[in-house]
């Protein structure tokens, strides 16, 4: 039909608030807020679930009549512990994975922990240093006359037991904290306010964290600070998790379990040596072990710095690739997936 009125104009579309959104998408503070939520909402999912299975056990067995885990002793305590480190880790990957694949439309494999032709090397480096740190800290305590190891603490079997069962419990630790403080975090706040306060940020929320450990002392809050800096180092310059996942879980392997020292309050049951600790806490560390001591802050210190200059770690290619388009959103990636730089310096991360 021809009319003499001209085709209506086309209505245009309402501009988004740039309080919520960027010409990205989704401003990085929101995702953040969306992403705890959804951490939180699947964390006491979880507590619910187990609690109707532990009540429906008791209803079943006849045995509701007071607490009868607390007769199981502090090693169950301990399993449990270990245990809720991997729920924590589960619960803050999925919820990752959530905003990560509807929100921001982004690879899972973005997010830090993608399973790359690298990554076992890199895990194995960063685990074998965590476990050079910890003994370089002890030993020079026992050379310092502070501590002393009297033998082993524990059968072969039960020590061999016990070193799995740790070493599992403490994979799951460094999963979690890697993950949660150095994984999404700081993709967010990198995308959102820069480096440099991203690293600053998320190094200040690591440590205020840990205030809350029962054992810890102003020095051990310290040396915490500094390994936020330590652990940052590799995740930036290798745009991946694995080798920080690596260094972190060896730290408190080794302390928990190859030295069987104080770790920041606690001492684990199943330690391989017997220790004896004596001296100023400032030295030793005292309740809050090797990490709350003066050599152990500078050993992190120094680790920090050697890292920050090291020429063989290098970019993982498929997480830099990763890493580039979706985390400093570049058109085209700094390191082509065949060739990684020799330089020893961080890489440019602006």
């Amino acid at each position: 039909m021809i009319s003499g009125y001209p085709p209506p104009m086309p209505v245009p579309p309402r501009p988004r608030s740039r309080i919520f959104y960027n010409r990205r998408g989704i401003r990085s503070g929101w995702r953040l807020l969306v992403w705890l939520g959804l951490t939180l909402g699947i964390v006491i999912a979880l507590i619910i679930f187990i609690g109707i299975i532990i009540g429906v056990f008791l209803a079943v067995t006849g045995k509701g009549g007071g607490n009868p885990f607390l007769s199981l002793g502090k090693d169950f305590e301990t399993l449990v512990g270990l245990g809720a480190e991997w729920f924590l880790f589960l619960a803050a990957f999925l919820a990752a994975v959530v905003v990560a694949v509807y929100i921001e439309r982004r690879e899972v494999r973005s997010l830090g922990l993608a399973f790359t032709h690298r990554w076992l090397k890199d895990f194995g480096l960063g685990f074998g240093l965590g476990v050079l740190m910890l003994s370089l800290v002890v030993l020079t305590l026992v050379g310092l006359g502070v501590y002393r190891i009297h033998g082993l603490n524990e059968g072969a079997g039960p020590a061999l037991m016990w070193g799995v069962i740790l070493g599992l419990g403490f994979l799951g630790v460094g999963l979690f904290e890697e993950f949660a403080f150095r994984g999404y975090l700081l993709q967010n706040l990198l995308d959102g306010l820069g480096l440099p306060a991203a690293t600053i940020i998320s190094c200040l929320v690591f440590a205020a964290v840990h205030t809350s450990n029962p054992g810890e002392n102003p020095l051990g809050i310290l040396e915490v600070l500094c390994a936020g800096i330590l652990l940052l180092v590799p995740v930036l310059r290798t745009r991946a998790l694995w080798m920080a996942v690596g260094l972190h879980a060896a730290w408190d392997w080794s302390q928990n379990f190859l030295y069987n020292v104080p770790d920041s309050g606690q001492v684990l049951p199943g330690g391989l040596l017997r220790t004896e600790i004596h001296g100023p806490a400032w030295l030793t560390g005292g309740n809050a072990g090797p990490e709350g001591s003066v050599v152990g802050l500078v050993v992190t210190a120094l680790a920090a710095l050697y890292l920050s200059r090291a020429r063989w770690i290098r970019p993982d290619p498929e997480a830099a690739c990763l890493w580039d388009r979706y985390v400093l959103h570049k058109e085209e990636a700094s390191v082509p997936p065949q060739v990684a730089p020799n330089a020893g310096m961080p890489f440019d991360l602006s």
